[in-house]
């Protein structure tokens, strides 16, 4: 016999695992026969050597012919020779975990859902149509005060004298050296003339003591620089001004003005 190999013979055995599993005489196949339902093997069925069968047959009277399986013992070890190992457990394969990867990840995807739903609105509660400085929506009044700036901006783009004299005081047409009809007139003709693409912007309205807040972001293209000479291309200008108004007589008019900072 060659050194290191299995003496037992290939046949049916039990695999000690509750079923009968092909031995080829040096290791266990994949080939198996359920121990419940097979008929009973005889170890004469193996492909055992005739050299080898008449051996053991002239040595020994104790091998039984037939082996049938149930009777609580393992199948028969060959004589002289020790028992074959039993076929190792099959380790069970190993769960993934990559599910609870995909859960973390959907949550953390709902949350920023769910924080985007509240954040944003409250965001835009400090936007202009949404709450001013004042932390909510435009009171009527501050409304009013606002389409007085913007009828404001009209009589200028239009050279609107009476529409300009309606929406300010005598104390802030004098403030800014345009008193009457004929010096606005003149003021807001040379304006129209030297600008382009003017737009005013409504970016906050509050109230301060009675008075009226009306922050302004207007935008233009002048054609004429500082000291009025015109430019060889027109030159893009941003103003920030602050416009103060009272109630006269049931209506908001501006009384005064500033640039922002």
């Amino acid at each position: 016999m060659v050194a290191g190999m299995s003496a037992t013979p290939p046949g049916w055995y039990d695999d000690g695992h509750g079923a009968r599993r092909w031995w080829d005489g040096a290791q266990w196949t994949e080939h198996v026969e359920s121990a419940a339902a097979a008929p009973a093997a005889t170890i004469t069925d193996a492909p055992a050597p005739q050299a080898a069968a008449a051996t053991h047959a002239a040595t020994t009277d104790a091998v039984p012919s037939t082996w049938t399986p149930g009777a609580g013992a393992s199948a028969p070890a060959y004589p002289g020779s020790p028992a074959y190992p039993a076929y190792p457990p099959v380790a069970p394969a190993k769960k993934s975990n990559l599910w609870i990867v995909w859960v973390v990840l959907g949550v953390l995807a709902l949350g920023a859902v769910i924080t985007a739903i509240i954040v944003v609105p409250m965001l835009l509660v400090g936007l202009f149509g949404q709450g001013g400085s004042s932390g909510g929506a435009l009171s009527a009044d501050e409304t009013a005060a606002v389409e007085a700036v913007q009828l404001y901006d009209q009589a200028w783009q239009d050279v609107d004298c009476d529409l300009y004299f309606a929406v300010t005081t005598e104390a802030f047409r004098d403030e800014i050296e345009l008193p009457d009809c004929a010096s606005f007139d003149e003021s807001a003709g040379y304006f129209a003339e030297s600008t382009d693409d003017y737009v005013l912007e409504i970016t906050d309205a509050w109230t301060e003591d009675e008075v009226i807040m009306v922050s302004t972001d207007e935008t233009y293209s002048s054609t004429v620089d500082e000291n009025g000479e015109p430019l060889s291309s027109p030159e893009s200008v941003t103003d920030l001004w602050e416009y103060y108004l009272i109630d006269s007589g049931g209506d908001w008019v501006i009384d005064d003005a500033a640039p922002s900072e």
